[in-house]
């Protein structure tokens, strides 16, 4: 009886003992490996600024009055009302720049357009603001400047 009672012992104690050895190991080389805490700061920081930076050159400010050639763009996050917003502004007559602008064959349109949609009613512009590849369309057709969007959906 006391053979059966030393070998599950024994055991157990093989056991921790490989555990806190690959436990300490791996700590230690994660912590060999890691950059320290300045490098993280002045990374997380210098990209931050980068952000900044991008965001007050290509945003405008909503203390400031609009002007007739600022065009709201609705950031379409999945499962927050998007959609229902596309219908709504499409349902009050709106232009909208979005997804839906390229289907029935207009993502092979030249020259920027309005079209009418039957099905939900809406004017949409012939562009696809929810790809990079749209978005490089939109931009090389000329979309802001247009000025035909009065809302830019993009995820």
């Amino acid at each position: 009886m006391t053979e059966k009672l030393k070998r599950p012992a024994r055991r157990r104690i093989g056991f921790v003992a490989t555990f806190a050895l690959v436990l300490v190991t791996g700590y230690s080389l994660l912590w060999e490996s890691s950059p320290d805490y300045d490098t993280i700061r002045r990374r997380r920081t210098s990209r931050a600024t980068f952000y900044a930076k991008l965001l007050a050159r290509n945003t405008g400010d909503v203390m400031e009055p609009l002007k007739e050639s600022d065009t709201p763009v609705y950031w379409h996050i999945p499962k927050s009302s998007g959609t229902s917003m596309k219908r709504y502004y499409g349902c009050m007559g709106l232009v909208l720049a979005s997804e839906a602008g390229i289907i029935n064959g207009h993502d092979k349109d030249e020259t920027i357009q309005v079209w009418q949609r039957k099905f939900p009613e809406s004017k949409l512009v012939n562009v696809d603001t929810s790809t990079r590849e749209g978005i490089d369309r939109a931009k090389r057709l000329g979309l802001v400047e247009s000025g035909y969007a009065d809302v830019i959906f993009s995820p």
